[in-house]
């Protein structure tokens, strides 16, 4: 079955908010990288977000960084998915840019 996306579990105020949250929480560590960091995550049924794995990384620092930043994410609206209102994998660029 292919999944509407109003059905997909969001962030609290959106897009534009997770964007806003990421630029507000992000501690850029003190090293010489940048680069795109592709972390995924669960968003369970009750919007908590869990089991947050580093897919793509850049370098160390920045990685943990990017596993910090997502582990802070306030809980998500859930799925309004009823009929079977499981977890679903997200995958999640971070941005390291100085």
């Amino acid at each position: 079955k292919i999944i509407d996306p109003g059905d997909m579990p969001s962030f609290p105020g959106g897009q534009l908010a997770l964007y806003k949250f990421i630029e507000e929480n992000l501690r850029y560590p003190d090293v010489d990288a940048e680069g795109k960091v592709f972390v995924q995550f669960f968003i369970e049924p009750t919007g908590v977000v869990t089991g947050t794995t580093v897919v793509r990384g850049v370098h160390e620092q920045l990685d943990k960084e990017a596993v910090r930043l997502v582990n802070t994410f306030p809980k998500w609206v859930p799925s309004k998915h009823v009929a079977s209102p499981g977890r679903v994998l997200f995958t999640l660029p971070i941005t390291f840019q100085r």
